[in-house]
């Protein structure tokens, strides 16, 4: 099976690795438009990665989150804030939580987080693909992207993981799958 993940983001190097471990026989490739993979990562938090929050002193989700509080309930209980803190604790990332309930390394060091996420990457066989961008894709037995750059891949199932998208724009790749594509909000 040919998996290709759109973004090389936290989210797309996350799927990809969790990916691999269980499907181990499926052909991982993540393709990133820009030139490095998880490079917001490299600067969030200062330099430092804040990877999550404790939800400390937070009584309901509706307060944090107003407009998506049914979407992130169902997704909180699949993938919890806590999943996370021990996602990246078993991966030899000691973690610390600030008063202001932010979770970062202990190093505070935001490069401790994305060197683990490509070493997993590079251990788990994940290809990656940079300066590819995603002009469009369409699916007939199996998905086709094009890219920017003229070339084509054909993937059996394909992972979205693009991050917020600021423009409806930014989703035209995905204009021909027939999907309903909401307005993106901040």
């Amino acid at each position: 099976m040919k998996i290709a993940i759109i973004g090389a983001g936290a989210a797309g190097c996350f799927a990809a690795i969790e990916i691999k471990r269980r499907r181990p026989e499926a052909v991982v490739t993540v393709y990133e438009s820009g030139r490095k993979a998880l490079a917001k990562v490299a600067v969030t938090g200062g330099g430092r990665c804040n990877l999550t929050n404790s939800f400390g002193g937070v009584r309901s989700i509706e307060a944090v989150y107003p407009r998506g509080a049914r979407l992130m309930k169902r997704l909180l209980r699949e993938f919890s804030h806590k999943d996370a803190y021990e996602w990246f604790e078993r991966e030899g990332i000691r973690l610390t939580t600030q008063e202001d309930n932010c979770v970062f390394p202990v190093s505070q060091d935001a490069m401790e987080i994305v060197d683990k996420l490509l070493w997993l990457m590079r251990m788990h066989r994940v290809g990656l693909k940079t300066g590819y961008r995603v002009e469009r894709i369409t699916h007939d037995d199996v998905y086709t992207l094009q890219f920017s750059n003229g070339e084509s891949v054909e993937a059996d199932k394909v992972v979205v993981t693009t991050g917020g998208s600021p423009k409806l724009s930014g989703l035209k790749m995905l204009d021909g799958l027939g999907l309903d594509i909401v307005e993106p909000v901040p």
